[in-house]
């Protein structure tokens, strides 16, 4: 009433129509602060999460290898026992595999003089000796290498541990971790 009484009719529009301007503008910053906000809590998450990938130093394959390495190191003494009674049963022992093949392969040799056709035979017996006589001596490498070593085995459980735990926080295996720090990287 008193605005159409003092001609202020026009102006209250004008009055109106800035206050709803001024009220959007007002939301847009908010909403460009919120975003802003947003980005940088982003950033700053992804700068923590190539931190951690970075100092945990994660490597193709390594999961399977400390795997592995952990059964090996835990395992010494039987694995020991095992590769030594192979060895014995192998050359070692009296009737040992060896022992039987070269037996069996003199054996042929003679008769493969008497009847050619054993000649094959021959040659497959001494090719078996010559594999078990290798296979032996791959053996010895193994057990010369067998060294219980806690704190090697230590260091592996904790890497192993790091590795899982990296596992369950990103929902990601190691070659996904690996992509994904290289994302963060770029």
């Amino acid at each position: 009433f008193l605005d159409r009484w003092g001609n202020l009719l026009t102006q209250r529009a004008r009055l109106k129509q800035l206050y709803s301007e001024l009220a959007a503008k007002e939301r847009e910053l908010r909403q460009a602060r919120e975003e802003s906000k947003s980005i940088q809590e982003k950033k700053e998450l992804y700068q923590f999460q190539l931190s951690e990938l970075d100092r945990a130093r994660l490597q193709a394959r390594e999961e399977e290898q400390l795997i592995r390495e952990k059964s090996v190191l835990e395992n010494v003494e039987k694995l020991a026992e095992k590769v030594n009674l192979t060895l014995a049963a192998l050359q070692e022992n009296q009737g040992s595999a060896v022992e039987n093949i070269s037996l069996a392969s003199n054996l042929i040799r003679q008769a493969a003089s008497w009847d050619v056709g054993l000649k094959n035979t021959q040659a497959r017996l001494e090719e078996c000796l010559l594999n078990l006589k290798e296979l032996s001596r791959e053996l010895e490498s193994y057990r010369s290498r067998l060294e219980y070593d806690p704190a090697r085995l230590e260091f592996v459980r904790e890497r192993l541990s790091l590795i899982n735990s990296l596992k369950k926080r990103y929902g990601l295996e190691v070659e996904l971790l690996l992509s994904w720090q290289q994302r963060l990287r770029n």
